[in-house]
């Protein structure tokens, strides 16, 4: 499968089953881009942080990468005492690790934006949302990833817009061949 593309089914899942938090994006968005003709760039980019919030929240929960395998390169002692020897080839589950209730709270497998609020990160620990992996193996296409993932879902939530507020004033063409 093509991670993008999954990203992105599942963003648009997540805002069809979540209808509130549709309609705070398409505020967010119709309130910096208000004109019929408009152009994103980078620096609108910046200017949406519930879009970004939906993002993240999106690859909280359903990761693109589920699972990253990963061989230890020195012996490694674990918080709890277990020594994991050098050479050995270990799986990280990211999709576990981003529903851990200790991590995320009592509704960790619930579809919540606020838990990517400023004040709501402050806690976590740098690895506990790692949808690209981290470290000197992380993705190196996820600043692509992140900005494809922002247009794109800004034109698509434009384009809602403008169906749901303007269909009565459009006419709807459909094409059978």
């Amino acid at each position: 499968f093509e991670t993008s593309a999954n990203a992105l089914l599942s963003a648009l899942l997540m805002l069809a089953m979540h209808p509130a938090v549709q309609e705070r994006l398409f505020e967010e968005i119709i309130n910096l881009f208000p004109d019929k003709h408009f152009y994103v760039e980078c620096e609108n980019i910046t200017n949406l942080p519930y879009l970004d919030m939906v993002v993240n929240e999106t690859l909280r929960l359903m990761p693109s990468i589920p699972m990253i395998g990963r061989q230890v390169v020195q012996d490694t002692t674990l918080s709890s005492g277990l020594v994991i020897p050098k050479g050995i080839e270990i799986l990280i589950s990211i999709f576990d690790l981003h529903r851990r209730t200790d991590i995320w709270g009592a509704n960790a497998d619930k579809f919540n934006p606020e838990n990517f609020m400023r004040e709501n990160l402050q806690e976590k620990h740098s690895y506990a949302y790692i949808p690209f992996s981290k470290g000197v193996r992380d993705c190196i296409g996820k600043h692509f990833h992140h900005i494809m993932y922002i247009l794109v879902l800004t034109y698509i939530n434009i384009y809602l817009y403008l169906l749901h507020y303007f269909s009565d004033r459009m006419e709807i063409c459909s094409y059978v061949n």
